[in-house]
């Protein structure tokens, strides 16, 4: 494929967005909008996140079992009873992950919350109350606090609500319409002009007839009227 027909390609493309585009701007704006719409109908908080840190001391295999069952429903309902959150096991589950640190034998445990102090609550909660749950439930008694959240840690959003749904909404909005405006074009046969018919047919155009205005037909319909009418009677 030449340079030329690349160039001619291009220009094409070029020729179709700007004809169209009245349809890429409606798109956008009719995207932007409802990602505006709902961003503004589902207002989000900012998420804080509190950790506290457990060291297990046991065999690799009980490490994790006993990390599995830090969100274990028996651990999650006396944290929620504690702390009279009101909030279901599955709920309160939601907001904790576990994870130990490089593979030793501390598990780091981190709670999101909407609030840094529930969130500093909650964790610490979780972390006094699960050696005991443990050894109850497991039998497995190596297991301490290591280290409890502090709310001067935790008082940093790990997320802000911003507009990033809305400028998505309006970049999905824009790829929409210029999908719209080039499919258009595809489907579009006509020729509106002396440069689009040469490229179509590589023949030059040799002449071309003007399109006559409203006015201008009208006044030749008139011109031609009182012409038909005038005459002269000859005796």
């Amino acid at each position: 494929m030449s340079i030329k027909t690349n160039e001619l390609q291009i220009k094409n493309i070029f020729i179709a967005l700007k004809r169209r585009v009245w349809l890429i701007v409606l798109m956008t704006l009719i995207t932007g909008g409802a990602g505006l719409f709902y961003t503004l109908s589902n207002p989000s908080v900012p998420i804080y996140e509190a950790s506290s840190s457990i060291i297990i001391s046991e065999e690799r295999a009980n490490m994790n079992t006993i990390k599995v069952f830090v969100k274990e429903r028996v651990v999650l309902e006396e944290v929620s009873n504690e702390l009279d959150l009101g909030k279901t096991a599955n709920q309160l589950g939601q907001q904790i992950t576990a994870q130990d640190i490089e593979g030793s034998q501390i598990v780091q445990i981190s709670v999101q919350d909407s609030s840094p102090e529930n969130a500093v609550s909650i964790v610490n909660t979780l972390a006094s109350i699960f050696p005991d749950v443990v050894e109850e439930r497991l039998g497995y008694s190596d297991i301490g606090v290591l280290s409890e959240a502090t709310l001067a840690e935790s008082e940093t959003p790990i997320y802000t609500p911003g507009y990033n749904l809305v400028y998505f909404s309006l970049l999905l909005g824009a790829i929409i319409g210029v999908g719209l405006a080039l499919l258009l074009n595809g489907v579009d046969n006509k020729l509106r002009s002396e440069r689009e018919l040469e490229s179509t047919t590589e023949l030059p155009v040799i002449g071309s007839v003007s399109k006559m205005s409203y006015t201008t037909r009208r006044q030749n319909t008139t011109d031609s009227s009182n012409t038909d009418l005038r005459g002269e009677t000859i005796v």
